[in-house]
């Protein structure tokens, strides 16, 4: 597993830590959905910024599908980059 420091020298379990803000977004949280879905889509994130997933994309989508629901959350951002998904392609899901 992957673990980390923060600035008072404790170890965090970044897996961990990762399975419970999906937790979090399947339970609706919009902070949690915008995160998970950065996380997926390869984005810059503010919680747990150097957790990666692997690349893949069957992670994209997970992630795009993440940032869909942000967006009936009503979240900014994320209807921003829905938005300009679907009007330039560029961060579409290949699965759309």
């Amino acid at each position: 597993f992957s673990t980390s420091t923060n600035e008072n020298e404790e170890k965090i379990d970044e897996e961990a830590a990762f399975f419970h803000m999906c937790q979090a977004a399947n339970l609706g949280l919009t902070e949690a959905l915008v995160n998970v879905a950065k996380i997926y889509l390869q984005l810059p994130h503010d919680h747990l910024p150097d957790y990666k997933v692997n690349e893949t994309d069957e992670n994209y989508a997970m992630g795009f599908e993440y940032m869909l629901e942000a967006c009936e959350k009503g979240d900014k951002d994320s209807l921003y980059f829905v938005a300009k998904a679907y009007d330039t392609g560029v961060g579409l899901s290949k699965k759309e």
